[in-house]
């Protein structure tokens, strides 16, 4: 670790000259960590005498030295680099993301990092130990103890860092309480809420367990959500008589500021052993601890029992060093060799004069940021073109493409003429999922399959389907549309609802999510809609007067075609709607009853409190077989309509044509039971079904299953076949292509006499 340190001892030359520089951070005002390191790096530089300004966006200066707090969430990539290409001046990018030389090597003149691999440019390349927020002398700990309500003889364990699920600080509490609490030992997780992340379910999921174990231990958690300064992060970490630091994700190159900030404290600290906590393995007082999570509790277990916790000097990752070393490579950094002439053309944007109105008026839709978002939707607002005529009544809207959704909308389309509702009712999909049986069966039941001609390629294959929601409700039909999602089951017709007085008088209506968007994160700044505290939308069903609701209904459609931007700050369409209404001044009513969380489905309600709809998002209907719900209404019609489209439709449309020989090992495996494993998760049985689906163990990703060219393939549908094994001699399956979850992923017989 310590050659990172003493890399620059030949650089060690008379103090060099005072530099001047502008600092980029979008994140500065924030809490955030890039944001802290932000601060904490100008304080430094400007300690050893550099002129450092810290901005959140260019300066107007094309000859100005830049200092680029880079993460790539906190950029958009053709922004960054159309700026870049017009700077004059010498560029550095402090990376804390990998790989940023990658598509930024050519605009800059070195990067600064924090772990090694980082960048492949070692030439332009400084790494540095990640500093940590020191405050010394060190206080004591028992005066400290004393002012959080602590005994001074009552051992206590902490860890921090923002509430991500890779953090586990609930797993790692589940089974550090028990030995806890009958050691009289107190466990203080600093669980920090992050602007970003405040929408994504597997964030607030976190929190709720780790509420609910306090609730459970009340003397043995102490639980803090609300973020921090860094003085009183200190103290708080000061106080404790070890810490632990602890994350999921694979051993890669970043350094983690999590583990430098406890550090930092003096306080005893257990690690992983990874790479991106390479920067405190082997310094005094740090004790490595095994990368798989059991195996680390146990560690924090013994040195708990163990006691002694010496406390540690933490200036070897003071920023004090750390300023030292940066103004040096500052100093001696050679400028890059070729440098983009400010004329260079740039992806998607040129370069234009004068800089400063670039980011408001000239930039492409798609090249948002949180400054330019706002007025780019407002310039779309301006185009949009009044309601226009040809739609009619009122219907049902859903989205489904590929077997899984298709096998969803069998059951509501089933369950709404069931109960006597006959609205006409609309499917929609993207060209390349139209199934022309299934929408002969479906037109049985007065359903029209509509087409998505134009579906766009996002990053994310989950947003194309989130994205076609809006879509297909200005689209459809219908002047006024309830929206079902396809894993949504009502308990009545639902048809009522146009006729309800709420309705009436706002002409839409939304129903709440369990989570309420809190007032001065960025998402309202995003969608430019002024900041307060109310219910997020639970999206599962939407009942709008499109007449009513043009202008935010296209709106939201917009919001929904930039995803790349706005899903940063929401979790899918859901919420995209609320800010579309919001911004435009669109009412909307909102059921009363909040909305309530069962085993792996949402219960909804009317005006009046009776439940309404079922929304099953967390155990989607299949054909291959489906959990049963504690509470679940309809659930056995339900079963029995998929044993009804089992029987009459095959996904995907006729079996293929297989060779012989493929269709010889087709039959020899049909039936057959394997042991079925991936790297970092515990192995499960399936069975490989004869029509090509697996009738045991089947996932969301392992539904169907073929031979082709003497090699198994799997995928969740027979027309989306991802994952590729080829067979070793004894007999098990080994992945040989897919995506990046195949590597280690093996197929191994459960019967190995058996010929396969």
């Amino acid at each position: 670790m310590h050659q990172f340190r003493t890399s620059l001892d030949e650089l060690a030359a008379p103090r060099p000259k005072r530099l001047t520089l502008v600092q980029v951070c979008p994140s500065l005002h924030r809490a955030c960590g890039v944001g802290n390191f932000a601060r904490n790096c100008a304080a430094a530089l400007a300690d050893y005498g550099v002129d450092v300004t810290t901005a959140t966006d260019f300066p107007e200066d094309l000859d100005a030295d830049l200092l680029i707090q880079h993460e790539y969430a906190l950029f958009d990539g053709v922004y960054l680099k159309t700026r870049l290409a017009q700077q004059r001046g010498r560029v550095f990018l402090f990376a804390h993301s990998p790989h940023a030389d990658r598509g930024l090597g050519a605009y800059v003149d070195g990067f600064l990092t924090l772990c090694r691999g980082m960048t492949a440019d070692a030439a332009r390349t400084l790494v540095l130990p990640h500093p940590g927020w020191q405050r010394l002398p060190l206080e004591n700990r028992a005066e400290l103890k004393a002012a959080y309500g602590w005994s001074h003889f009552r051992c206590v364990l902490g860890t921090n860092g923002f509430m991500s699920p890779s953090r586990q600080f609930d797993e790692v509490a589940r089974r550090l309480l028990p030995f806890a609490a009958r050691e009289n030992i107190l466990v203080h997780v600093i669980g920090t809420r992050h602007h970003s992340h405040d929408d994504r379910p597997g964030y607030r999921d976190q929190e709720r367990r780790l509420q609910d174990l306090a609730a459970a231990y009340p003397q043995a958690l102490a639980l803090k959500t609300r973020f921090l300064d860094q003085e009183e992060l200190n103290r708080r970490l000061q106080a404790c008589d070890l810490t632990w630091c602890w994350t999921a994700t694979p051993s890669v190159p970043y350094g983690s500021g999590t583990c430098a900030d406890q550090y930092g404290s003096g306080t005893r600290l257990v690690v992983a052993r990874k790479l991106q906590h390479e920067h405190v393995l082997g310094l005094p007082n740090v004790v490595a601890a095994p990368a798989d999570l059991e195996g680390f509790v146990e560690v924090v277990k013994r040195e708990a029992a163990t006691g002694g916790f010496a406390r540690h000097d933490p200036s070897p990752l003071s920023w004090r060093c750390f300023a030292e070393q940066v103004v040096r490579f500052l100093d001696h950094c050679p400028r890059r060799l070729t440098r983009l002439p400010e004329t260079a053309s740039v992806p998607v944007v040129a370069p234009v004069a004068p800089v400063a109105p670039l980011h408001e008026a000239l930039l492409p839709e798609r090249s948002l940021t949180l400054l330019t978002a706002a007025a780019a939707a407002e310039r779309f607002l301006a185009t949009i073109e009044p309601y226009p005529q040809g739609f009619q009544g009122r219907g049902i809207v859903t989205c489904a493409g590929g077997p899984r959704y298709l096998a969803c909308a069998w059951v509501l389309i089933r369950t709404l003429r069931r109960l006597g509702c006959r609205l006409p009712i609309e499917v929609w999909c993207y060209r390349r999922e139209v199934d022309l049986c299934w929408s002969s069966l479906a037109s049985s039941y007065g359903v029209t399959v509509r087409v998505c001609e134009e579906e766009p390629a996002p990053q994310n294959p989950r947003w194309a389907g989130w994205r076609l929601k809006p879509t297909a409700i200005l689209n459809s039909a219908f002047h006024e549309v309830l929206y079902l999602d396809a894993d949504n089951v009502p308990l009545r017709d639902p048809a009522e609802l146009f006729d309800s007085a709420e309705y009436q008088a706002q002409r839409t209506v939304f129903w709440p999510d369990q989570n309420k968007s809190q007032s001065g994160s960025d998402q309202w700044t995003a969608f430019g809609v002024p900041s307060r505290e109310e219910y997020e939308v639970e999206s599962g069903q939407l009942l709008i007067d499109k007449s009513a609701a043009w202008p935010a209904l296209k709106l939201c459609e917009w919001f929904n075609r930039h995803a790349e931007f706005f899903y940063r700050f929401v979790y899918g369409d859901k919420d995209t709607f609320r800010f579309a209404w919001r911004r435009t001044g669109t009412p909307y009513a909102m059921p009363p009853q909040p909305v309530v969380v069962r085993a792996r489905y949402l219960l909804q309600h009317d005006f009046q409190g009776i439940p309404l709809f079922q929304h099953r998002h967390g155990d989607k209907w299949s054909l291959t077989g489906s959990r049963r719900l504690a509470g679940f209404v309809g659930e056995a019609e339900a079963l029995a309509d998929l044993a009804e489209l089992r029987r009459l439709w095959r996904p995907g449309g006729p079996a293929r044509e297989r060779s012989a020989a493929d269709q010889r090992l087709f039959a020899a495996l049909a039936e057959q039971s394997f042991r079925l494993v991936r790297t970092g998760r515990a192995a499960w049985e399936v069975t490989l079904g004869p029509a090509g689906t697996l009738t045991c163990g089947w996932t969301n990703e392992f539904v169907a299953w073929d031979v082709r060219d003497g090699e198994l393939w799997f995928g969740p549908s027979l027309d989306d076949l991802r994952y590729r094994l080829s067979q070793a001699s004894d007999g098990v399956w080994t992945a040989t292509g897919g995506p990046s979850g195949a590597r280690g992923l093996r197929l191994i017989p459960s019967s190995p006499g058996r010929p396969s």
